[in-house]
């Protein structure tokens, strides 16, 4: 029987290819990066859904829709250029596939599968392209679910519209003239007192200038940033009982359909695990 793989603040993550664009959004070529590095889930607490009570294997079971960013390292198959400071700024990593009979403090349990990848940004749109490292040690595994799938990746499908249409509606030229009166106010503000501040702390020329950048970075995609956060979150609120609904009826209904099989490849362990302790 295809098992899919628990998930817990220790989980280690990578996401070694994945498209963004190396330019402003003017000119969009776009190189492979990797992503997150090996990181724990737990790497960040910002938009973190890790339990507090529910731990196995070390660390705290963690929840739909966490999400392990901002600040993930990426590294370009290629020079860096000025706006990979603005991916790690505003990166994500986040769990879309749970387990519509499995909660966790009232919540979905998150899982991993080959077939079910964590959803990390990309261009043009965020994508399912994270893979599990622990996947192999763990010993907590579910039981397939079609439904628990399918809505994992209508998950996935509405988080990638609503980052695509936040991006339009930033490119709007009002809302476009809105940004750059609040870039132009923070850059007569804010900005002189960043580098002052920073050099107060014992750090090199080098490491002030990137952190300078970086800082400058993060508030100029702020109003995005926080637009597509906002209404990622109320499109969960309206979508998440319907989800769970949808995919308790969608396994009643495909009761006798059998789980997907892998095909020989070096990932066949990955999709079939022999689990110590099943749920």
């Amino acid at each position: 029987m295809t098992r899919v793989f628990s998930l817990r603040g220790a989980t280690s993550v990578v996401a070694p290819i994945v498209p963004h664009t190396v330019t402003p959004p003017l000119l969009p070529p776009i190189i492979p990066h990797a992503e997150v590095l090996f990181l724990p889930l737990s790497y960040s607490q910002i938009s973190a859904a890790i339990s507090t009570d529910v731990h196995y294997e070390g660390s705290g079971a963690v929840q739909l829709g966490h999400d392990m960013g901002h600040m993930i390292p990426h590294v370009p198959y290629g020079p860096p250029t000025p706006i990979l400071a603005l991916h790690i700024a505003s990166s994500q990593c986040s769990c879309i596939f749970g387990k519509a009979t499995i909660l966790v403090n009232g919540e979905q349990a998150a899982w991993w599968h080959a077939l079910a990848m964590f959803q990390v940004c990309a261009d043009p749109v965020p994508m399912p392209l994270g893979l599990n490292v622990s996947a192999i040690a763990t010993t907590v595994s579910y039981g397939f679910s079609w439904g628990d799938l399918i809505c994992g990746y209508i998950r996935g499908g509405i988080d990638e519209l609503n980052s695509l249409l936040i991006g339009k509606l930033f490119s709007v030229r009002p809302i476009r003239a809105a940004q750059e009166k609040y870039v132009e106010f923070m850059a007569r503000r804010l900005y002189p007192h960043i580098k002052p501040t920073l050099a107060k702390a014992p750090l090199s020329p080098a490491v002030l200038e990137f952190l300078d950048g970086k800082i400058r970075d993060a508030i100029k995609d702020a109003p995005q940033d926080l637009a597509e956060y906002l209404s990622a979150e109320l499109v969960d609120r309206a979508t998440s009982d319907r989800l769970r609904e949808l995919s308790i009826a969608i396994d009643e209904h495909l009761a006798d359909t059998p789980p997907p099989t892998s095909a020989p490849s070096p990932i066949s362990a990955l999709l079939d695990p022999v689990p110590v302790l099943t749920v």
